[in-house]
């Protein structure tokens, strides 16, 4: 199904929801591991008989979660705002061509061509749509700029070539 090209920009506020999700899905692993680290550190000054540290652990346990909770909210706009300023390319306005075979994104820093059956996973946000052509590099789109159409289009597209469930990666060849 033929589309015209999509022409969008992305912002500073897009870039740093889309980092902030990136931290959420990290976070999925790592606060269960703090947990467990704080009970099974409670459980071994429980019965090593030191009741001072008992009360060091839960405490020190706290504060670790309450840093996780708050990075994205404290630290993480500053250092988003940074790394978009010197990352011309994230700000630059773009074009999004869809294709059977894949898309295309051409700005003015070059011609960015990715095929569906390339990408390893993908995924979507309330506002976004992020499709990883490899495990270490995502590009993401505002729902908005590509429209309805266009991401019903990606999300059969993706489907079809063997990414059938929204954040699950694609099987590796055997």
């Amino acid at each position: 199904m033929p589309f015209e090209p999509a022409t969008y920009r992305l912002e500073m506020a897009d870039y740093l929801r889309i980092n902030r999700a990136i931290y959420v899905r990290q976070m999925r692993w790592i606060l269960p591991l703090a947990i467990a680290a704080v009970a099974f550190g409670s459980r071994d000054a429980l019965f090593s008989g030191d009741g001072r540290s008992l009360w060091l652990i839960p405490i020190f346990g706290v504060l670790i979660a309450i840093g996780l909770l708050i990075q994205p909210y404290v630290f993480l706009p500053r250092k988003a705002r940074t790394l978009f300023r010197e990352h011309h390319a994230v700000s630059e306005e773009a074009t999004l061509k869809l294709s059977k075979d894949g898309f295309e994104i051409e700005q003015a820093s070059g011609l960015h061509r990715y095929k569906w059956d390339h990408l390893v996973r993908w995924t979507e946000t309330p506002d976004m749509v992020v499709v990883y052509p490899s495990r270490g590099l995502l590009l993401w789109f505002t729902k908005e700029a590509v429209g309805a159409e266009r991401l019903a289009y990606m999300r059969e597209r993706m489907i079809a070539s063997g990414l059938a469930t929204s954040g699950q990666l694609r099987k590796r060849p055997k």
